[in-house]
């Protein structure tokens, strides 16, 4: 496998799958090097993705990059189909790997989507962005920032953060309504 500083993996995570037509929302993108992703093999890939996506990764899916997932989505769930995702790579020059935290059955709805819809009838790109567009034009950007996957976010002092803006955010309501022990613990039970 020949190493190519054009080939792209975007990793898509923290979205949700939609059926009909299906498609990725709410997702973060990130950038992965093909340098990368070419070192791993499939038991060192899903760990890595879950260590740099915060997050478990039930399914783990690959597209070609402006291809429908309809019609181009594979699962990577074992050797054999990482190898070809490997292939499919150094073909394509850019894939699109799709994280599913929900196991959501895809590939069912890929199925009804396809028996729902004949020849005449497909759902082109340009009728999914008028859908989305809600009637309004909106010429399409790539995005200036990509997200790297190797910066991990502090959610420790985060957590810390945010309880002590919420300690100190109650203590300034007890003492502004006088609030006696009683209808402090009442107000932390409707906090829940």
């Amino acid at each position: 496998m020949a190493e190519n500083a054009e080939t792209v993996v975007d990793v898509h995570y923290n979205g949700v799958f939609t059926p009909t037509p299906l498609m990725y929302l709410n997702g973060v993108k990130a950038f992965v090097p093909y340098t990368v992703v070419n070192k791993k093999n499939f038991p060192d890939f899903i760990p890595f993705l879950e260590k740099h996506t915060n997050g478990r990764c039930i399914n783990v899916y690959y597209c070609p990059h402006e291809v429908r997932l309809s019609e181009g989505l594979h699962a990577i769930q074992n050797d054999c189909n990482f190898d070809e995702f490997l292939e499919d790579i150094n073909e394509k020059k850019r894939l699109d790997v799709y994280v599913d935290h929900h196991h959501e059955p895809v590939f069912d709805w890929i199925q009804e989507e396809e028996a729902n819809l004949g020849d005449d009838d497909l759902v082109s790109i340009d009728y999914i962005d008028s859908i989305l567009e809600n009637g309004q034009k909106v010429e399409h950007v790539e995005d200036d920032k990509v997200i790297s996957l190797k910066r991990n976010f502090n959610y420790q002092y985060l957590n810390k953060f945010l309880q002590y803006r919420m300690m100190t955010w109650l203590k300034k309501i007890i003492i502004q309504y006088d609030l006696s022990t009683q209808d402090m613990i009442i107000l932390m039970n409707g906090m829940r």
